[in-house]
């Protein structure tokens, strides 16, 4: 992984670590049994975390009664009962939905990055892995003839200016085609 796909990759934990302190929210009113007949979800602004949203009755048609009217003390009473039964039926929560199309879109353009960045040209091999040529011709010498197909197979990318036979190498023997 080169430092292109690495900061790629921190960018995209941190987003989705930021996402997840501070997630979209929801609301559910269901109360069918009173006479209002709620049925109501609503998405939420984004909040943090640990200071999820407040439930918030009046914005769903519910109105103090007023204390000018006639009636007031019924209606407080009314309006007492009406919120008690609506609160057990109000529900605030994660819109766990909205986080993950979030979440998913976030790593999925990550991952889109990670393998454009990639150097497809030259991948690196670890040390141990790398054979060079000189390598391949000691291990063809070492089984007693010739190697297989796939050892001495020679890529571009394998040879470098260090490996390349030369006259004053004692372990390669050159033809008169090679000179």
């Amino acid at each position: 992984m080169n430092k292109k796909q690495a900061t790629v990759l921190w960018v995209v934990l941190v987003l989705v670590a930021l996402m997840g302190l501070v997630p979209p929210w929801y609301e559910v009113i269901q109360n069918e049994t009173l006479s209002l007949n709620i049925n109501k979800r609503e998405c939420l602004r984004y909040y943090p975390i640990f200071t999820p949203p407040k439930k918030d009755f009046n914005k769903f048609g519910l109105t103090a009664p007023d204390p000018k009217s006639e009636d007031y003390e019924i209606q407080q009473k009314v309006y007492a009962a009406v919120l008690k039964k609506l609160a057990n039926s109000y529900h605030v929560g994660i819109d766990v939905p909205r986080l993950g199309v979030q979440w998913a879109t976030v790593i999925l353009v990550g991952i889109a990055l990670i393998i454009l960045l990639g150097d497809r040209k030259r991948r690196e091999l670890a040390p141990k892995e790398r054979m060079s040529y000189l390598e391949r011709m000691k291990r063809a010498g070492a089984t007693g003839g010739a190697a297989p197909a796939a050892e001495m197979a020679l890529d571009e990318e394998d040879l470098t200016e260090d490996d390349a036979p030369t006259a004053s190498d004692p372990k390669h023997v050159f033809s008169d085609d090679d000179l």
